[in-house]
């Protein structure tokens, strides 16, 4: 049995919404995006590398903002032989298959996008147990893709808040369930996404000067560099300030 199959499955989560001080919307969307994430080492294994904002909250740990986006690299020279365009269209819509085929979730393929021989867009909804929260739709967004940097990476335990929780106060009729451990995944380490972010953000604000698009949901990177700037890790790789122009 898995935590969603089990009959006090929404009890826990408030009680772990309580314990951890957040919305128990949260504790739901960060359950289904860890088990998102499991099946993709499990496909995977070290080809695929968890990037994007949504590492820094449910990898790292150093935001609370949660993306419904999923970026998740699939690294093609990890593959013998390379694959071409067609074998990587495979293998991207073999794991949203696989995560598709996950029974809470619901793939809403008219949603979605494929970009042939480099990546995909997807979304999987789930029926949420709460009443809707604005800005937390209960929807996913599933991104893998072949075009990302590929070092620095770190291996990182990932668990959910809920398995989390459950372990902690052992909460024994859990305990025992397929998918209350948590796993180890390979992330791009905070510090590249610093300046993928950096680079993303400058090529918005220009879009935004030259053509008034509006930089919408893009505006969310300055938060998040706000937060990775403090980071000690980021900042060593910034040069001191007598040095700058």
């Amino acid at each position: 049995m898995r935590l969603f199959e089990h009959p006090d499955f929404e009890q826990a989560m408030l009680r772990a919404a309580r314990h951890h001080g957040l919305s128990e919307q949260f504790i739901e969307k960060d359950y289904y995006i860890t088990e998102i994430l499991r099946i993709a080492v499990a496909e995977l294994g070290e080809k695929v590398v968890f990037k994007g904002g949504t590492s820094l909250s449910k990898g790292w740990g150093l935001i609370s903002r949660f993306s419904e986006d999923v970026d998740l690299f699939v690294n093609p020279e990890l593959f013998d032989p390379r694959p071409g365009k067609n074998k990587i269209n495979k293998i991207l819509k073999s794991l949203t298959e696989s995560v598709a085929a996950y029974p809470p979730l619901d793939w809403r393929r008219e949603e979605g996008e494929t970009i042939k021989g480099l990546g995909r867009n997807d979304v999987l909804a789930y029926e949420s147990r709460f009443a809707d929260l604005p800005g937390l739709p209960s929807a996913i967004r599933l991104e893998p893709g072949i075009q990302s940097g590929t070092f620095p990476t770190s291996e990182e335990p990932i668990t959910s808040l809920l398995a989390q929780y459950l372990k902690e106060a052992a909460v024994e009729d859990f305990l025992d369930l397929e998918d209350i451990e948590g796993f180890e995944m390979h992330l791009l380490h905070f510090r590249r996404t610093f300046v993928e972010k950096m680079f993303a953000l400058h090529g918005k604000v220009e879009r935004l000067l030259g053509e008034d698009h509006p930089l919408g949901r893009d505006a969310r990177h300055y938060s998040d560099l706000h937060v990775l700037v403090d980071q000690h890790e980021v900042r060593s790789i910034s040069p001191p300030r007598s040095t700058r122009r």
